[in-house]
């Protein structure tokens, strides 16, 4: 005859067990992945420059100075028709125009901050400054009816470099809404208190909380159900921590571009 309050000692075990090994999967994941430190001041991009195509392209040029590069994220919009549209994206080396790192991305309908990591680009290669660049891939001409544009903003937000227009330079106000970074370890991106943005918060103190809430919660549910005493009212408390924890990450999330990108592998 089976033995219920067995059965159930082992499953409370089974669920510990299983929770645990998934908080070590992804601690474990989070040193493997890539881990970014932004450079300089972000970009943000209210107007559209466009429609790119065969003969319309734009570009940013970026000052990297000392720093290697290895990431750079740009805001594209897609208002066609079409199932499969493709824009070219290069990394230059400025001014002598040499190509770095280049790759074509396919657009979501919408508008989308598109996220172009690649090897590093070290000093030697770059020279210290680059030109990203934008425009209509070969072979896979872009019309103006793909409506594919991208963001840039007015007054000069950015002083190390300036907006290019089919590959001219483009006002001395006008800048492409940008983000560049360069790849770290996770300690190093950890430790730094500037670049908790990455994480999807503005300040230490959101995530510290909201982990907090969780891991405690989670005791408490898994003390409960080891012992037997009412798992049930427990489980609400953790599931409230949870929603009180998810409340303070998700709209930071949201309101932060650098989490809800498209990710694009350039070579």
């Amino acid at each position: 005859m089976i033995d219920r309050d067995h059965l159930l000692r082992l499953g409370r075990w089974i669920s510990m067990l299983a929770l645990l090994g998934v908080c070590i999967s992804s601690l474990f994941n989070w040193t493997k992945v890539p881990w970014f430190i932004q450079l300089d001041k972000p970009v943000t991009g209210s107007f559209s420059a466009g429609p790119i195509n065969q003969f319309f392209s734009v570009g940013q040029t970026l000052t990297t100075a000392a720093n290697e590069l290895s990431r750079v994220d740009l805001k594209i919009a897609y208002g066609g028709e079409r199932d499969s549209v493709f824009a070219h994206v290069e990394v230059k080396s400025f001014p002598k125009g040499r190509s770095l790192r280049s790759g074509s991305v396919e657009l979501v309908p919408r508008k989308a901050w598109y996220s172009f990591s690649f090897p590093r680009i070290t000093v030697d290669e770059s020279g210290g400054q680059v030109l990203v660049e934008v425009r209509s891939v070969p072979g896979r001409s872009l019309s103006d009816r793909d409506l594919v544009s991208v963001f840039y903003e007015h007054r000069d937000p950015y002083a190390g470099g300036r907006m290019y227009v089919r590959g001219m330079p483009a006002r001395a106000d006008w800048d492409l809404g940008f983000r560049m970074y360069k790849a770290v370890g996770l300690r190093e991106a950890l430790g730094s208190i500037k670049n908790w943005h990455l994480l999807g918060i503005e300040a230490p103190w959101v995530i510290g909380f909201g982990l907090a809430s969780f891991f405690f919660g989670l005791c408490l549910w898994l003390r409960r159900c080891m012992n037997g005493q009412n798992p049930q009212v427990w489980t609400v408390v953790f599931v409230v921590l949870m929603l009180a924890a998810v409340a303070l990450y998700v709209p930071e999330a949201i309101a932060n571009p650098a989490i809800s990108t498209v990710h694009v592998g350039l070579q």
